[in-house]
């Protein structure tokens, strides 16, 4: 089994890896061919179809050198399903928190049981290296109902039990948790205080396994640097008591002002054309008209609001998830509809190259941003001031300055990893 000390100091993030993407699946081979040996995955990623990949191209190499970490909590698809069966057995039902109209959250024993089994048979392991409470903070989502931090570690401490006796039968070597709340002040009402869970976790044992943190950190989002903790910073509370931290989101910041990518996409990009890439549209637009008439329709294309979105906004869209909200939530759906199912090959060819290029033009959106936040933190001396190294490089290695045992990156192509290889070492090699 892989020690902490060989553990590569970046990890292939799996949060948006397609189950039927080859794409995908040979950016994680070309990663862990390169020296990546941290893969950072959840029971909730694309429904266990994220964990099933990872299985799929573990099973083809030696995966004992593989250091794996999976999460549990979220109830969503097929696991919403077992709820009666479990309340019936004895699971408290308040211990289930609704999150919407079909997914709760829990991360009472009896779930983490039958969420560890599904994920050991997807992932193809014996067992799990790191496996974290996904997201516990959900807890203070209950509304109306009583809501106490006391409750709060109660719950989460008999996890924690439970995980302990997962460690002595060998099914898991480490836990821990991966929380939004965690760089948070202490005084937050739904913070997740690492000294709690430090003080519950010694409660059951002093030989206890938690061992692993995960929480956003990126160029924007620094409170886990910040003295929040009786003027320690979570960075180095972790340090002071040998726990391992995980940045996750490294490259996508949340701010007031809407999401921002800690990337650029120069050499993408130049493939770019508008007056070339409108007249896509205007097919587009053509073949909807086309099909209208063909139903005896004598609607207006313009008359439906997505084709009038597209119209207008189509390159103009912030980022990667707006166009894919746009398309896959909105704009596909539209044309099976219209054409009562998938368009011919030659329509749905043009429809799917209108995607791709909204893609670009949102690229060439982040990459301007990108920029100007590249000058802005290069001028306050947060990154190097390299031109020759790409500002995901740069930002990863401002990280690990800060202190940041490991960095989980979505690499979903193998020219993202190439770009971050060069930081894979190990720490103790570093």
């Amino acid at each position: 089994m892989i020690s902490f000390d060989q553990v590569s100091r970046i990890g292939f993030g799996c949060y948006r890896i397609g189950a039927n993407s080859r794409a995908h699946r040979e950016a994680l081979k070309h990663a862990l061919a390169s020296g990546c040996n941290l893969v950072d995955t959840s029971s909730n990623y694309a429904g266990g179809q994220s964990e099933r990949v990872v299985g799929a191209v573990l099973s083809e190499i030696n995966s004992s050198d593989v250091f794996v970490i999976t999460k549990a909590g979220y109830m969503q698809g097929d696991d919403v399903a077992l709820l009666p069966d479990l309340v019936s057995g004895g699971l408290p039902e308040e211990e289930v928190v609704p999150i919407s109209d079909d997914s709760r959250h829990c991360i009472h024993p009896d779930f983490l049981a039958i969420q560890l089994e599904r994920s050991r048979a997807r992932l193809s392991r014996d067992w799990i290296d790191g496996f974290l409470l996904h997201n516990p903070e959900y807890y203070f989502n209950r509304g109306s109902r009583d809501e106490s931090k006391e409750e709060y570690y109660r719950r989460i401490k008999k996890a924690f039990e439970f995980l302990e006796g997962c460690v002595s039968r060998g099914i898991i070597r480490y836990y821990g948790v991966s929380s939004n709340t965690l760089p948070l002040p202490s005084s937050a009402a739904n913070g997740t205080s690492l000294v709690e869970l430090l003080r519950v976790a010694r409660e059951i044992s002093l030989d206890h396994h938690f061992k692993l943190i995960q929480f956003p950190y990126n160029l924007i989002e620094t409170g886990a640097a910040e003295p929040h903790h009786a003027g320690v910073s979570l960075i180095g509370l972790a340090r002071q008591n040998s726990i391992t931290t995980f940045a996750n989101r490294p490259l996508n910041a949340k701010t007031p002002e809407g999401p921002i990518r800690i990337a650029t996409y120069d050499a993408e990009i130049q493939e770019l054309d508008e007056a070339r890439d409108s007249t896509f549209l205007d097919h587009s637009i053509g073949l909807i008209h086309g099909r209208l008439r063909a139903h005896g329709s004598d609607d207006d294309p313009m008359d439906f609001p997505i084709v009038r979105f597209l119209s207008t906004d189509w390159m103009k869209m912030p980022n990667a998830d707006a166009v894919e909200e746009i398309f896959e939530g909105h704009f596909f759906p539209f044309l099976r509809h219209l054409y009562q199912g998938v368009p011919p090959v030659e329509e749905m060819d043009t429809y799917a190259r209108l995607y791709r290029y909204a893609l670009l033009y949102s690229k060439r959106m982040m990459t301007a941003q990108g920029h100007a936040l590249r000058e802005r933190l290069s001028d306050r001396g947060l990154i190097a001031a390299d031109i020759d190294r790409s500002l995901p490089s740069l930002a990863c290695e401002a990280y690990f300055k800060a202190g940041i045992d490991h960095v989980l990156v979505g690499m979903r192509s193998r020219g993202y990893v190439d770009e971050l290889k060069e930081l894979f070492r190990p720490v103790s090699v570093a």
